[in-house]
């Protein structure tokens, strides 16, 4: 079923209206093929039984669903070739990454046909269009054709030597192209099965990134220097030195603006890494042409997945800086977008859960809902625990945050008793899934909030009581990533200053249960 719910995101309906003027993919007589791509397209099926049970009447995927599956596969692949991407909103690299992989599939089967005059002049159109928007393996392979033919078949030396060399060229780079790129791929394998793992880690980027510096003089290739700025990249965000990781991005990113094409994924991801790493560092600054990447259309097209995620991590560097009232305002800008909609549910829920720490600030007068004052009237505590069921079960992300929000919530509305139960209910969770170098900062953040109670919520006695578990908090930096964002979206320092803030001087009595 995944693969037909990537396949319709490619082929959408808009192509597919285009393609039905020639007859294609659908004829008149392909109800069910039909029906069963638009209920993909319209995410009505989440499972092949659903399928089958809503075309067949049978919960169990049997014959005939699957070769209606197998016959729609076939039919959208097929399809593939029929898109007319020019008109598609990718940039110049990619639609050449397109035209060259469409016309090099159509020359090996104009090759098989026996068609040689035709398969070697798309080889050459190829070969071109590699070499000027660098894709290594694809020169190498238009080379070996094109020197074979010349060759064996048409017997001219000078073009036979001429395309060898260039084969042995291309090879040679495409050799250190997957080295650099095996190297990245070790690195970081280890660090997506355990998040929390970084010994040795510097020293092996080292090592790597060491090996690959004669090719990278050599060599002024896209992946090349992608993965091998990706690595010098790691020397220095594993040991948590972002000084020197913003300045290998800025390189990179100069290296990447040369270019004669716009190398938007290399250009996208350092710039991402480089607001990363202000995040870390706690530093803003307006000028920074990172923060403005969004405003070009040939980098990030707006309410594309990437256009969102690029909108959260600014909100998140607003919000570690404290320019709360900046982050309002990017984040009502593009949840007012037509394309929101259209995000994941699990992103839309990520959301969610922003604008419940937005409401909190609101709340605690550090940001003011311009142009809305009714902007959070309408919420309800119970609706916000009932809308985020996509990460009930996560015990070391958005969870957390979830958790923390809800005592912050109810200790706001002066709700002790809700908040002391609150609080009861996560010190098992905290001992059990918080303690490790990972989710550390929020262990002992939990272990603050734990105090309140046992302090009757008097403000200078929880002050003098959690001094030990603050300078514990504060010794150990964040860690941000993607999945650390979604821990602490707002630094546990600046809460914990903001809740100490809301408390009174007396002490809350909360009657026992």
């Amino acid at each position: 079923m995944q693969v037909l719910k990537e396949l319709t995101h490619i082929v959408t309906k808009e192509k597919v209206r285009a393609l039905e003027l020639l007859g294609f993919p659908f004829s008149r007589d392909d109800s069910q093929a039909r029906a069963l791509y638009m209920k993909i397209l319209g995410e009505e099926f989440e499972s092949d039984e659903m399928a089958a049970q809503a075309l067949f009447g049978t919960d169990k995927p049997e014959s005939n669903y699957r070769k209606l599956k197998s016959d729609l596969f076939k039919r959208l692949v097929n399809a593939l070739f029929f898109i007319n991407i020019k008109k598609s909103k990718y940039n110049t690299r990619q639609l050449a990454y397109h035209e060259c992989y469409k016309n090099w599939a159509a020359s090996k089967i104009l090759s098989g046909k026996n068609a040689k005059e035709s398969s070697i002049f798309l080889t050459q159109k190829v070969l071109k269009y590699a070499e000027e928007f660098e894709f290594t393996h694809l020169c190498m392979d238009a080379c070996k054709a094109l020197r074979l033919h010349y060759g064996s078949i048409i017997g001219d030396s000078k073009l036979y030597e001429e395309y060898n060399q260039k084969y042995k060229d291309y090879a040679a780079l495409y050799h250190q192209e997957s080295i650099a790129e095996e190297y990245y791929t070790d690195l970081v394998i280890e660090h997506i099965k355990n998040k929390s793992l970084k010994s040795n880690v510097k020293e092996k980027a080292i090592q790597y990134y060491d090996a690959l510096k004669p090719a990278l003089r050599q060599w002024s290739s896209h992946d090349l220097h992608f993965y091998g700025n990706l690595i010098r990249l790691i020397i220095y965000t594993s040991v948590n030195d972002y000084k020197n990781a913003i300045s290998v991005c800025e390189e990179a990113i100069r290296f990447f603006d040369r270019k004669i094409y716009t190398a938007r994924m290399p250009l996208i991801g350092f710039n991402y890494q480089k607001i990363i790493c202000n995040i870390q560092l706690r530093e803003f600054d307006e000028k920074d042409s990172s923060l403005h990447l969004m405003k070009k259309a040939k980098f990030l097209e707006e309410g594309t997945y990437n256009w969102y995620k690029f909108q959260e991590v600014y909100i998140i560097l607003r919000l570690h800086t404290q320019r709360y009232q900046a982050a309002f305002d990017i984040y009502s800008a593009a949840v007012r977008h037509k394309r929101f909609q259209y995000l994941p549910p699990d992103r839309q829920e990520y959301w969610k859960i922003l604008e419940k720490y937005l409401h909190y600030l609101a709340l605690v007068n550090k940001i003011e809902p311009t142009g809305n004052k009714e902007y959070f009237s309408k919420f309800r505590l119970g609706r916000f625990l009932n809308e985020t069921p996509i990460f009930s079960k996560d015990k070391k992300g958005v969870n957390i945050a979830i958790l923390i929000i809800q005592i912050l919530f109810l200790m706001q509305q002066n709700r002790w008793s809700e908040t002391v139960d609150r609080i009861d209910s996560i010190e098992k969770y905290a001992e059990r899934y918080l303690h490790n170098n990972y989710t550390i900062r929020a262990y002992y953040f939990i272990k603050m909030l734990l105090l309140l109670p046992k302090n009757q919520f008097h403000r200078e006695a929880i002050t003098r009581k959690t001094t030990q578990y603050l300078q514990q908090l504060k010794s150990h930096s964040p860690e941000f990533s993607t999945e650390s964002s979604h821990v602490e979206i707002i630094p546990f320092e600046d809460m914990w200053d903001m809740l100490l803030e809301n408390l009174g001087r007396q002490f809350v009595n909360v009657p026992s249960n």
